[in-house]
């Protein structure tokens, strides 16, 4: 075999690991096309006669120079397509975990659970968010399927796989959203889908608009260009938006005027034991009196106790979501525990009291 030329036995005989990788690059010298692929099939032959056969390749190129001690054969020389490490400087758990990763990809077995979004004076459900899952045992984190996707350079796959997913879901469950609740769905900085894919959401929002609200990753910076593109498009299929994890990154307030969103996501990190903080409280009430000066909606993330809530209330949010409010389930709820919703009325009403 040689460049060009499948073969499994392209090093011969009686090689190592490392002269045959030696072999590879002295053949391939200095040629610009370096593009190969790893490509395995197993076939399994019955006695009956009957055959199932199973295919899998990883397109890539060959580094210039070995790198990595992990892996096998040609591992040291191999660069996954879009990434930037060779097969042999990932550890063998993040080689298995990029394995299924690929996988969940390929098949698409990426499915979300839906947590709800509750408004404060009425204590019912406003809305869900979309946290994506992999449908695999053991768990994968969403960060390692991003982690993952980013580093085989296929992060669009999962952002199409989003949208079409949870539309799909949301067809199948419309009498839930009946009443106007939304679906917040995560969008991957960078990767606005393309006008064919766009294409799923325009048909499903003509018949039910004003349902879908995109939540923009506020930890990474985007072009003035891309994002004015961005906005463009779901404006035009009159799509909500909402900056995610404000407090957190790049957070200051010309970026809360460069995105105009509808709505902003107060981060965690803000709101945790927010009731021992003056410090935290008093830029959360910026951040609130800032929104609602300009048209926006203050949601708090990540509640899970109730001086949380009620902090938070006090200060103003108008949505507020959390374990303390409702675990994200497979299935959206109708409504969460009535205790829960008395709580929040309750320090609403506190709220609105304090102000008349």
């Amino acid at each position: 075999g040689a460049p060009g030329v499948y073969s499994a036995r392209y090093g011969g005989g009686g090689l190592t690991d490392g002269e045959k990788c030696a072999l590879l690059l002295k053949n391939l010298g200095d040629a610009e096309d370096r593009r190969a692929r790893f490509v395995c099939v197993i076939t399994c032959v019955f006695p009956d006669g009957g055959e199932i056969q199973v295919r899998g390749e990883c397109p890539g190129r060959i580094d210039p120079a070995p790198r990595g001690e992990n892996g096998f054969g040609y591992d040291p020389v191999f660069v996954p397509e879009g990434g930037t490490r060779t097969m042999a400087e990932l550890t063998e758990e993040e080689q298995k975990e990029a394995r299924v990763v690929s996988s969940v990809l390929d098949d698409n077995k990426l499915l979300y659970h839906f947590q709800p979004i509750v408004e404060v004076n009425s204590g019912k459900i406003y809305g869900y968010e979309a946290l994506m899952r992999a449908d695999v045992t053991p768990y994968l984190s969403p960060m390692s399927i991003l982690r993952y996707a980013e580093y085989y350079d296929r992060l669009y796959d999962v952002e199409r796989a989003t949208f079409v997913n949870v539309i799909s879901f949301m067809k199948k469950n419309i009498s839930k959203l009946s009443d106007g609740k939304k679906i917040f769905i995560n969008s991957i900085p960078g990767c606005l889908l393309k006008e064919i894919d766009l294409k799923v959401l325009e048909t499903y929002l003509a018949d039910h608009p004003d349902s879908i609200v995109v939540e923009l990753t506020e930890h990474s910076e985007i072009s003035d260009e891309d994002l004015e593109s961005m906005k463009s498009a779901y404006s035009r299929l009159g799509i909500k938006t909402a900056v995610d994890d404000y407090g957190a990154g790049y957070s200051n307030v010309s970026n809360l005027l460069r995105y105009t969103p509808n709505y902003v996501k107060i981060d965690r990190a803000l709101i945790s034991r927010i009731e021992e903080s003056p410090q935290k409280q008093h830029f959360v009430r910026d951040i609130i009196e800032f929104s609602h000066d300009n048209g926006i909606l203050a949601l708090a993330e990540g509640v899970e106790t109730e001086e949380e809530l009620r902090t938070s209330i006090l200060l103003g949010v108008d949505l507020v979501q959390g374990y303390f409010t409702a675990r994200p389930e497979k299935e959206m709820i109708q409504s969460i525990l009535s205790r829960t919703a008395e709580t929040i009325r309750k320090y609403a009403a506190l709220k609105f009291r304090s102000v008349g």
